[in-house]
């Protein structure tokens, strides 16, 4: 028994062993990254720009046919005066087909090794829309390929507009002659070379951002600059600048406010320049070479009058690489009437380009007549045609008067025609609205010729303002190996395409009970931002500084054609304010007087006196120690007008309410904030809410005709899978075991009845 039971241990040592083991081999391994064959550059020097600092990563063309387009911006002062140059860093391979049988595999990897270096094959580039070389792709592996660029190509970009590379993968014959797939990995660390001067950046205003918004690979970065005392007009100006910034930048500018002596020397070296207010309380103007001047005498010698505005740009003299932005005027309606203009992004400019007066802003004047329904021609489209092979996408805007929104029944018209040279199965186009799916078509020869497909819009996709509608499409040839350029895949959308969009009143309500999880509504509901007004204390620049930054990011979110927002101080807020305008309290609390008419109605009620709440609202109570920074949201309905509501935005301290701030306008916080009142320390939220619960309602009883079946539990789910071989590895010892005992135990049987 002794054997036996050291045979047994023997056996289970073993397979206890074997398995961990065999388990560790099965792990896939570890595959290089192509883009780590070299340090990646982290700035940009000399002439040169790698691909990686213009955001581009690892980009792989998929054979037979794909093509790939690398869009960029230099940066404004950049005098290119000669040929510039590419230089691709590329690795070409090929992969075999059916690669899920493993014979084929085999036969692949075989096939791919015997013509390593037979591959057949191109890539052809283009700049800027002319063609610069086509690259053979003779041999597989890693290579350099440098291609001029002719200064005709870098100078035929249009103003406004990107460079574009574009990379066009032609490995047909491959996939004709045997059976494999090119692909080609370009590279990150490939660069472009560029010789160049630095020169003075454009002060023309019709190019508006531009220059302080070059979307290059340098950083864009600019400050507001408000006078010291500035008048709650100056104010309001300065949050509607930040806001048509927003706008016209799709919010990738950054973007501070700071007051005329609070800026710091670095600060005026290393930034663009805004300026808002009337001249005389900005005393830092008078080191800038403005074309009309930076005082009220010289406005008025130009020809601006009583409330006009007048706008000018000029180089900083504080850095020659950037502009210094002027909105200001004779008064205080002239300086909102040139910020206003500002975040319009369409400045009329004259014989000299770097400024203009404006004489009057009417918001109400972009309000356009709406008629229910309006074809692809009405909205200014002709036809369109997507070919490429995979996915491509065209866009269409249409436009909601403000006040209006879509009522029942709203559909777009869809005619299209489509080849029949596709695979059906893998064709078709998506339409969204505003980035959400509300319909699709499915490709099949009745759909074809001339065909017309119905997509109903839903009511709540649709809002007051510019709304995009996209037609995507996936384009799949019959067969891979069928040259794009033939025309076997295409889909054509016809102008006569017709959108039904009827509207009605847009009621906007407290009683809808907004939360902080809706935000930025309501306050985004209204294309002009018309019903927004900020209340800030009178002074203090870190409250300026952080609704400067809401405003920005609500410019960003909504889109307006011209900024209308409103400000007040707090303690001076008008009625009509209070009253026809959604709130946006930022400060500290004891900054802020309108607080004590509202304290008992907050979610979190406020210490009298103090910057904290009375009293935690939060499931779980913290005691946070005396001087610690943390900032508040509490929203409400407006005390003043039941259909408006109020947004407080508030701090412990001055760093407390920048938290609280960057809760709002980080989208990657945004989505932790809920109910109405939000507690924020650095990046961590904790929420609560006070309202009261809707009325809970019992579910109907219903028959449901049978036996409910529950949804099967599996508790020792792993995230590991585990190789298919161990249960049978596992039976097969356990059943050697069992045989090992049994013939054991039958012996030592056999061996006592022979000695009785």
């Amino acid at each position: 028994m002794k054997k036996l039971f050291a045979i047994t241990s023997a056996l289970l040592v073993f397979a206890l062993l074997i398995i961990p083991v065999s388990a560790q081999e099965e792990q896939p391994p570890a595959t290089e990254d192509p883009a780590l064959a070299q340090d990646l550059p982290t700035v940009q020097t000399g002439d040169d720009i790698a691909f990686n600092l213009l955001d581009y990563t690892e980009e792989v063309l998929y054979g037979p046919y794909d093509t790939f387009t690398y869009s960029f911006s230099l940066p404004a002062n950049w005098q290119i005066g000669q040929a510039g140059e590419v230089r691709l860093a590329i690795k070409t391979f090929t992969v075999g087909e059916n690669t899920a049988d493993p014979n084929a595999a085999a036969a692949a990897d075989t096939l791919t090794t015997n013509l390593a270096n037979t591959i057949d094959g191109s890539l052809q580039v283009f700049f800027n829309g002319q063609a610069l070389d086509t690259i053979l792709l003779e041999q597989s592996g890693e290579r350099v390929v440098t291609i001029p660029i002719p200064l005709t190509a870098i100078e035929a970009l249009e103003t406004g507009r990107d460079h574009q590379l574009i990379i066009e993968l032609d490995a047909g014959g491959s996939c004709d002659a045997y059976d494999l797939r090119t692909r080609v990995a370009i590279h990150p660390y490939s660069r472009f070379s560029f010789p160049h001067q630095i020169s003075d950046p454009t002060t023309n205003l019709a190019l508006l951002p531009r220059p302080i918004f070059q979307n290059s690979f340098v950083p864009d970065q600019a400050l507001i600059i408000v006078p010291d005392d500035p008048s709650i007009s100056e104010l309001q100006a300065a949050f509607t600048a930040a806001s048509g910034f927003g706008t016209l930048t799709g919010g990738r500018l950054t973007l501070a406010l700071r007051t005329n002596s609070q800026v710091t020397p670095d600060e005026l070296a290393q930034n663009h320049l805004i300026f808002v207010g009337k001249p005389d309380a900005l005393t830092l103007l008078g080191s800038v070479n403005f074309p009309l001047g930076a005082g009220q005498a010289e406005f008025s010698s130009q020809g601006a009058q009583a409330g006009d505005g007048v706008i000018q740009m000029a180089v900083s003299p504080w850095n020659s690489n950037y502009v210094a932005l002027l909105a200001s005027g004779t008064d205080d309606l002239g300086v909102v009437k040139a910020a206003a203009a500002i975040s319009s992004g369409n400045l009329i400019t004259g014989d000299q380009d770097n400024y203009v007066i404006v004489a009057n802003i009417d918001p109400t004047a972009t309000t356009k007549e709406q008629r229910a329904d309006q074809t692809f021609t009405d909205l200014g489209y002709a036809d369109r045609k997507l070919w490429r092979i995979g996915y491509s996408t065209t866009e269409y805007q249409f436009y909601l008067p403000p006040g209006q929104i879509l009522s029942d029944g709203a559909y777009l018209d869809l005619i299209f025609s489509h080849s029949k040279l596709m695979n059906y199965d893998l064709s078709g186009i998506i339409v969204t609205v505003n980035g959400k799916d509300v319909g699709s078509v499915k490709f099949s020869d009745d759909t074809a010729d001339y065909n017309q497909a119905r997509v109903n819009i839903p009511t709540t996709i649709a809002y007051p303002g510019y709304n995009k509608l996209r037609v995507n499409a996936e384009l799949v040839p019959l067969d891979a190996c069928i040259d794009p350029r033939l025309g076997s895949t295409w889909v054509r959308l016809w102008p006569e395409s017709t959108l039904h969009i009827p509207t009605t009143n847009q009621v906007v309500s407290a009683s809808l009970n907004f939360g902080l999880d809706a935000y930025p509504d309501p306050y985004s509901l209204h294309p002009l931002l018309s019903t927004t007004a900020f209340v800030v204390p009178k002074s203090d620049p870190v409250a300026w500084d952080v609704a400067a930054q809401l405003a920005f990011d609500l410019g960003n979110q909504t889109d307006p054609a011209v900024t209308d927002i409103s400000a007040a101080y707090a303690d001076s807020v008008p009625d009509e304010t209070r009253g026809s305008r959604n709130l946006i309290l930022v400060g500290l609390p004891t900054s802020l007087g309108l607080l004590n008419e509202i304290n008992n109605s907050l979610p979190a009620p406020l210490q009298a006196g103090s910057n904290n709440i009375a009293e935690s609202v939060l499931q779980v109570e913290y005691r946070i120690p005396v001087g610690s920074s943390v900032g508040y949201l509490e929203m409400i309905a407006s005390p003043w007008n039941a259909d408006n509501v109020l947004l407080a935005v508030l701090g412990s301290n001055s760093a407390g309410l920048q938290m609280a701030g960057n809760a709002l306008t980080d989208p990657n916080l945004r989505t932790g904030l809920a109910g109405n009142f939000s507690m924020v320390v650095n990046n961590q939220i904790l929420s609560a809410d006070t309202r009261e619960a809707p009325a809970y309602e019992a579910p109907v009883a219903t028959d449901l005709g049978g036996e409910v079946t529950m949804p099967t539990l599996n508790p020792t789910a792993s995230t590991q899978s585990r190789p298919s071989w161990i249960l049978p590895v596992m039976g097969g010892v356990i059943l050697v075991m069992l045989l090992v005992i049994l013939i054991a135990a039958s012996t030592w049987l056999r061996n006592r009845r022979q000695q009785r």
